[in-house]
C-alpha cells in the first residue's frame, strides 16, 4: 500500500532551539528551472522533512520542519555539509562514489531551529540552522508521522506525488521529469550524469562524485537549511559512535 503524505504541522512554525528529531520525508523534486537575476538555472532538488519528536502543535499534531537542497555532494554543497554534520563525520571516498539518499528516512538527529522575520512583515518563519548527530547514549523516540520516500524514477512515483500536499505537487508537476512521467515528450533539461547539476543521477550510475566540477552559486530557497560551515575533522567523545546512516 502506498504511503500517504499529510501536511502535518499546518504551517505552525517550530519554536527556536535544539530538538531531537527523525527524518520522515525525502522528496525528489526533479529538475527545478529558474530564470532570475543570476541567469538561467537547472538544479536537481530535494525536500527533506523532519518530525520534532518531543514537540506538538497546539492541536496535538506532530510538529515538523523541512528544508530544500540541491542534490549534490560537491565539497561546497549545502547537502554535503548538512549530511556530514548529521552523521558526525565526513564521507569516505567510497561513500562519495554513490550515497543512497533513501538512508535518510527515519534517521535520528538533533535539529537546530532559528526564527527569521517574513519579508512581508506578517510574522516569523522557522528555519533549520543545523542538523547534528545525537549525543552518545541519547535515544531519539520514534516519529508519529508515516515516512515518505519519493524517487521520481520509481514506478510508484506518480501516485506518491498525487498524495503530497498541493504546494509540493506544484513544484514537481512543472518539471520535465513529471512531463515524461505523464506520457509526454519533454526537451532534455537534465545535465549529463557526470555533471554537478545531476549528481544524484551520477551517484545512481556509479560516477564518482568527487570528480564533479563545482556547482554554480544559486540563492537558497526560503526554507533551505543553513548547514554548519564544515564537518569537524575530529569528534568529541560525547557524540554517538553509531552514525545514523
Amino acid at each position: 500500500m502506498a504511503l500517504i503524505a499529510k501536511e502535518g504541522s499546518s504551517f505552525e512554525p517550530a519554536p527556536e532551539g535544539v530538538f531531537p528529531a527523525r527524518c520522515i520525508w525525502v522528496i525528489d523534486l526533479g529538475t527545478q528551472i529558474s530564470d532570475g537575476i543570476f541567469g538561467h538555472s537547472e538544479k536537481h532538488q530535494m525536500y527533506v522533512n523532519w518530525e520534532l519528536v518531543d514537540e506538538s502543535t497546539v492541536s496535538g499534531s506532530p510538529l515538523t520542519i523541512g528544508a530544500f537542497f540541491t542534490v549534490s555532494l560537491h565539497k561546497k554543497a549545502t547537502l554535503r555539509t548538512t549530511l556530514e554534520s548529521w552523521r558526525g563525520r565526513a564521507f569516505t571516498a567510497e561513500e562519495l562514489n554513490g550515497f543512497d539518499i533513501a538512508k535518510l528516512i527515519n534517521a535520528p538527529c538533533l535539529i537546530s531551529v532559528k526564527h527569521q522575520p517574513k519579508a512581508d512583515g506578517s510574522g516569523i518563519r522557522a528555519q533549520v540552522s543545523g542538523v547534528m548527530a545525537p549525543m552518545r547514549g541519547q535515544v531519539i523516540p520514534s516519529a508519529r508521522e508515516e515516512t515518505v520516500l519519493l524517487d521520481l524514477d520509481a514506478p510508484d512515483a506518480k501516485a506518491k506525488v498525487e498524495a503530497l500536499p498541493e504546494w509540493l505537487q506544484n513544484k514537481i508537476t512543472i518539471t520535465p521529469e513529471w512531463t515524461r512521467m505523464s506520457g509526454f515528450d519533454a526537451a532534455p533539461t537534465v545535465a549529463p550524469a557526470n555533471s554537478a547539476n545531476n549528481s544524484y543521477a551520477a551517484a545512481k550510475a556509479g560516477v564518482p562524485l568527487t570528480s564533479l566540477p563545482p556547482a554554480r552559486h544559486v540563492s537558497a530557497p526560503a526554507k533551505q537549511a543553513q548547514a554548519q560551515a564544515q564537518a569537524q575533522p575530529e569528534f568529541a567523545d560525547d557524540f554517538n559512535d553509531d552514525i545514523p546512516f
